[in-house]
């Protein structure tokens, strides 16, 4: 089958091995993943990300399965955001049947081993035209939901976690550093819980129209303006604020931490994997309370699911384009650099190279 594959540190498409479909597994054909963030970090940093992700303490108690150290000297199939129609499957499955729409977090259970759907050596990921994932995490799409929106389970399930760990309420207001994915997601997370005002930060002008129309209530340009002024014109007096980093970048938490009023929270839910410093001393000063968000759990997972089946989660802008598995190279190198594009998701049967428009059907 035709796939795109990390090899060497350059993400090539070339033809790998079929996956073969074993006992509580069910063999799947993609439908569609989402390029994301993280995929673009493991193609530049995946060495020093995969290390951070693996260093414990010795304190640390064991994790219930075995997970395989991922060997970027062999080929890896990324893609951990999607939706897929079930061929095949194995035995010792009875809850999902051939022809059934699902999605699942991106783990397969093998034996006593856990490999992450698209962090793999072993399992291919959703940049291929077909998966395998097991049975008892794969959850069946509901309400004939299209599954290009059934793709964008993973990036939201990821920003419904990074609110519910912000412990946010409707008597905050929300500065958003980032209008990239994760930080559009955040937004409409945020708006569907009442959240007001909500401030976007963005250099882009594309990203700040979509952040409008996720629920955004400002945006604001940081390259002229300063943010927090923003929120200070917009916010009623003395109103609680938190602010979510949402890019990643060195520098960006220093900046969060500066501008971050007394009293105020900073949830960073942007991946840095480079080193990156702040003063403490600032964050002393305003007595700032500062939260890592990391993943969400199986049940945020299959709520957010819910969410977007219900049409209760409002995250159609944010799927801009989709390309075809020829372009995926090309598509990886330009989000890489400055654009307009939020979500651009990989069909695998679409032709051609170029990244086509997208606008979800109405539901």
């Amino acid at each position: 089958m035709k796939a795109g594959v990390l090899r060497q540190g350059r993400l090539v498409v070339d033809d790998v091995p079929d996956p073969v479909v074993d006992a509580g597994h069910v063999l799947c054909a993609v439908r569609a993943c989402g390029i994301c963030g993280t995929d673009l970090h493991l193609i530049q940093h995946g060495d020093a990300l995969v290390r951070a992700m693996n260093e414990r303490p010795a304190s640390e108690p064991s994790p219930p399965l075995t997970i395989p150290v991922l060997d970027f000297g062999r080929d890896i199939v990324l893609g951990h955001e999607f939706s897929a129609e079930v061929l095949e499957c194995g035995p010792e499955v009875e809850s999902i049947q051939p022809g059934d729409v699902v999605v699942s977090v991106p783990m397969l259970i093998d034996g006593a081993h856990g490999h992450g759907l698209g962090f793999s050596n072993t399992y291919p990921g959703g940049f291929a035209e077909r998966m395998v994932m097991s049975a008892d995490l794969a959850i069946r799409v509901p309400n004939g939901l299209d599954p290009r929106r059934a793709a964008l389970t993973e990036p939201a399930s990821v920003a419904e976690h990074v609110v519910n760990v912000s412990n946010i309420t409707e008597a905050n207001g929300a500065l958003v550093l980032g209008a990239g994915p994760v930080g559009l997601m955040i937004v409409a997370s945020l708006a569907r819980r009442g959240v007001a005002p909500i401030i976007v930060s963005e250099p882009a002008a594309g990203r700040r129209a979509l952040a409008l129309k996720v629920g955004a209530h400002a945006t604001v340009d940081p390259r002229t303006d300063e943010p927090i002024a923003t929120w200070h014109a917009t916010a009623q007096q003395a109103q609680p604020l938190v602010i979510f980093e949402a890019v990643g970048v060195p520098g960006m938490l220093d900046a969060a931490v500066t501008m971050a009023p007394p009293g105020s929270r900073l949830v960073v839910a942007g991946i840095c994997c480079e080193p990156d410093t702040f003063l403490p001393a600032r964050a002393f000063r305003n007595e700032l309370n500062i939260q890592f968000a990391a993943m969400y759990s199986a049940e945020e997972f299959a709520a957010t699911l819910r969410l977007l089946a219900e049409g209760e989660l409002g995250v159609d802008p944010i799927a801009t384009g989709v390309v075809g598995i020829d372009g995926l190279p090309s598509t990886c190198d330009d989000l890489m650099r400055p654009h307009d594009h939020a979500k651009v998701l990989l069909e695998p049967g679409r032709s051609g190279t170029a990244v086509a428009p997208l606008a979800l059907p109405a539901s």
